[in-house]
């Protein structure tokens, strides 16, 4: 059979994002690595190479490609959202309601109750229910220019609901964008557990983390210890043990204080930290000298109205390396829309177009362990690109909640194209 081929031309603006192999950090992460007039030379899944337009097109191996025109377009790579929710209830309207009229969060519901309501859907809920849910959600995340996506368990919190999940992700693998699953059974202390700390980590070392480790499909790991309740050498001690079960661990820095989970993190060789919007100097000197990647959610800030926000300039001034993510999840950040994301990362976390962008492709793909595969527009790597109906990069912050993806390319495939109205006139 006979490779498929496609070469993109015309690329007014084509960001490659290529560099080098680690997070981009300071000056770097305002390289985008653009191509005026560039083209992108794909066959079969992956890239074959990149460039100005006229070398690309007169190359022999372009001969016979099937042409898509990107003229005025800017073309870059699909975003890598590398912290979400998948598996989870439906939305809570009700809750969100009480807040924006004027409820703290604790009393409108969105912590505590909301909370144990997810638990309660996600455990009741048949497994095809939750799948059904997952993939109207991989749909839109599609169509606004994800490609690759990480996501979590979290909302079983027992031995049922936790598997479930991990069976959801599993049947999630044949959807058209790479879903990357994160065991996240210590997201919070299930009603069964409550006031009882010890006890729940004994069961999710114990019971929950060799059958997840059984499962195979499963890398990684996840843990709040601030909603868990655990101490600091509760932390290191679960870590730990999942580093022996051959997972490889994230972390939350607490939501709403400070505390000593980056420099864990950062001991424990974390892949990322997400949160850290109260994190320190120190601890932005800690992640400096580490590969853990600081993964900030401004669209959870956003919907839960916080009053301290991730201090994005201070990480990137730094040399922290930092990344963006929706932090999907129908209670605390109900949007995928990665563009919206970099927007509010302008706008409330003051980083330029350039650094948000970085932020929500390559880095991500690092603080989600697929850097070597996707993130940048480079040969060998898959073709995961987008391309964008705006003559500008620096427009995808500016039209704030807009969708500006005309084209999404996944592993050298078309997976989504708008399509122009019909416009009739009378």
């Amino acid at each position: 059979m006979s490779a498929r081929k496609i070469l993109v031309r015309g690329a007014r603006q084509l960001l490659t994002l290529r560099g080098i192999a680690a997070p981009r950090r300071i000056d770097s992460m305002s390289d985008l690595g653009l191509v005026p007039d560039g083209a992108v030379l794909i066959q079969d899944e992956r890239i074959v190479t990149v460039g100005p337009g006229r070398r690309i097109e007169n190359l022999a191996e372009a001969r016979g490609a099937e042409v898509i025109d990107a003229d005025g377009c800017v073309v870059m790579p699909g975003f890598v959202d590398p912290h979400t929710m998948l598996v989870s209830g439906p939305s809570r309207v009700e809750e969100f309601e009480r807040h924006v009229m004027g409820a703290s969060l604790e009393q409108s519901g969105l912590l505590r109750e909301g909370l144990q309501a997810q638990v309660r859907n996600v455990r009741n809920l048949p497994a095809r229910r939750l799948e059904l849910q997952a993939k109207n959600t991989l749909l839109r995340c599609l169509r606004h220019g994800t490609t690759t996506i990480e996501a979590k368990t979290g909302y079983g919190l027992d031995d049922t609901g936790e598997m479930k999940s991990v069976r959801v992700l599993e049947d999630l693998q044949a959807c058209p964008i790479s879903v990357l699953p994160t065991w996240f059974g210590a997201r919070a202390l299930p009603p069964e557990f409550d006031g009882n700390a010890d006890g729940y980590l004994r069961f999710l070392m114990e019971e929950m983390m060799p059958r997840v480790a059984r499962r195979k499909s499963i890398g990684h790991i996840d843990a709040d210890p601030a909603a868990c309740g655990f101490s600091l050498h509760q932390t290191v001690q679960f870590l730990r043990t999942a580093r022996l079960a051959g997972f490889t661990p994230r972390l939350h820095a607490a939501l709403h204080q400070a505390d000593a989970n980056v420099e864990v993190a950062v001991a424990m060789r974390a892949e990322s930290v997400s949160h850290c919007n109260y994190i320190t100097d120190d601890q932005i000197g800690h992640l400096c000298d580490s590969s853990t990647v600081a993964v900030l959610l401004p669209g959870l800030a956003y919907h839960l109205r916080l009053n301290r926000l991730a201090p994005a300039r201070r990480l990137i001034d730094g040399g922290a390396a930092m990344a963006l993510a929706s932090g999907y999840d129908p209670l605390y950040s109900p949007t995928c829309n990665m563009q919206m994301v970099i927007s509010l990362a302008c706008n409330q976390l003051h980083m330029s177009p350039a650094e948000a962008i970085q932020a929500a492709t390559f880095n991500a793909a690092c603080a989600a362990g697929v850097a070597r595969e996707a993130g940048s527009l480079e040969a060998g790597k898959f073709a995961d690109l987008l391309i964008l109906s705006v003559p500008d990069y620096r427009e995808i912050p500016y039209h704030f909640g807009m969708n500006l993806v005309s084209t999404v390319i996944r592993r050298g495939a078309i997976v989504h194209r708008e399509t122009a109205p019909e416009w009739r006139v009378a």
